[in-house]
C-alpha cells in the first residue's frame, strides 16, 4: 500500500496567492474560487509549494470540464520553465464557511486522488480573518468513502453504463453509520504555514525597518 501522508505544509506564497485570488472575486455567502496546487511529498508531510487559480466557468457551459482540464494541462507545462513544482497534488477552494461541500467536489478530489495518493483539498474562509484566525484547512477523502466511489467506478467500468451506477457509492451502506456525515466523507489533515529561510529573512528586514522608522521621525 502507497504511505498517505500525516500533515500538510503550505508556503507564505500558497497562502498569499489563495488570499489574493478570494479579494479579485466578489464571492457572494455560496460562491468560491477554485485553484490547482502544486508540490511534493517528503516523508509523510505534503509540501505544498505552489498554486494558480482556476478561470470561472459557467454553469451552462457544457464544455466547461475539458476548458478547464485543456488550461490546467498547459499551466502545469510552463511551471517548470519558472524553476517550480509541476506535480499537481490537489486543489483549493476560497469561500464562506462550509458552502463548499458538494457532490462535485468529493468527485474531483477522487479523481485526484487516484491520480496522486498524497492529494488533499486545501480550503481557506476569508471570514476567519476578521475573527483573527487563518481560515486554511486541509482534507482528503475518508478511506470509507474513497473505497466506496472506487468499488463505483469499477462496477460501472464493468458494466459499461454510468447511469445504472451513477449514485451507487452514496448508498454504500458504510456511509451512514458510525461516525457524523461530515467525518464520513473527510478527513481533516494537520497543516502549517512555513516561509523558506529567504522569505524569513525578508520579512525580518521588513519588520525591522519599520520599527526604525518612528525613531527616525522623533530625531
Amino acid at each position: 500500500d502507497t504511505q498517505l501522508v500525516d500533515s500538510v505544509k503550505v508556503t507564505g506564497l500558497v497562502l498569499l496567492k489563495i488570499i489574493k485570488h478570494c479579494e479579485e472575486e466578489t464571492l457572494l455567502a455560496t460562491e468560491n474560487v477554485n485553484g490547482v496546487l502544486l508540490g511534493l511529498s517528503v516523508d509523510d508531510t505534503l509540501e505544498i509549494t505552489n498554486c494558480f487559480a482556476l478561470p470561472k466557468i459557467s454553469e451552462d457551459d457544457r464544455s466547461g470540464n475539458d476548458t478547464l482540464s485543456a488550461y490546467e494541462f498547459e499551466m502545469m507545462k510552463k511551471m517548470p520553465e519558472l524553476n517550480s513544482d509541476y506535480l499537481s497534488v490537489g486543489y483549493y477552494i476560497g469561500g464562506y464557511g462550509s458552502s463548499f461541500l458538494t457532490r462535485s467536489l468529493l468527485e474531483n478530489l477522487f479523481q485526484y486522488q487516484t491520480q496522486t495518493t498524497e492529494a488533499c483539498l486545501l480550503t481557506y474562509d476569508p471570514s476567519c480573518a476578521t475573527r483573527g484566525q487563518l481560515g486554511l484547512k486541509s482534507y482528503r477523502l475518508s478511506k470509507v468513502i474513497f473505497d466506496a466511489m472506487l468499488e463505483s467506478e469499477k462496477r460501472m467500468r464493468l458494466t459499461g453504463n454510468s447511469k445504472t451506477n451513477d449514485i451507487s457509492w452514496e448508498c454504500d451502506p458504510s456511509l451512514h453509520a458510525g461516525k457524523s456525515f461530515f467525518t464520513r466523507l473527510l478527513e481533516e489533515l494537520p497543516v502549517s504555514v512555513e516561509n523558506s529561510t529567504l522569505a524569513r529573512i525578508l520579512l525580518k528586514d521588513m519588520v525591522d525597518q519599520s520599527d526604525e522608522k518612528p525613531n527616525d521621525a522623533t530625531q
